[in-house]
């Protein structure tokens, strides 16, 4: 059993160069090319059945239609148990 706890990096994709964004785009489609998510992405592809994440993120990849096809993948292969969403500016 792992136990993997993260923050995954955030960064809009205005600030990437186009290596970054094409290598995120073809490497994780559903994730669409949002750093964290194919950060995520990346991280529960890794994982086997029994291990455990637990991760400080940013909330849109639960709500926004563009990424739907993450949330399937996401939830084929994980079960999200506890979530708590602390806001805007938790960490100002």
């Amino acid at each position: 059993v792992k136990v993997i706890v993260t923050n995954p990096p955030f960064m809009g994709k205005r600030d990437m160069d186009i290596s970054l964004k094409d290598f995120l785009l073809k490497s994780f489609p559903e994730s669409k090319g949002d750093l964290c998510v194919s950060f995520l992405q990346r991280i529960i592809q890794s994982m086997n059945e029994k291990d455990v994440l637990g991760i400080v993120s940013q909330n849109n990849w639960m709500y926004l239609s563009s990424l739907k096809d993450f949330r399937k993948v996401f939830l084929s292969r994980q079960t999200l148990r506890k979530c708590v969403d602390l806001g805007s500016n938790a960490f100002e």
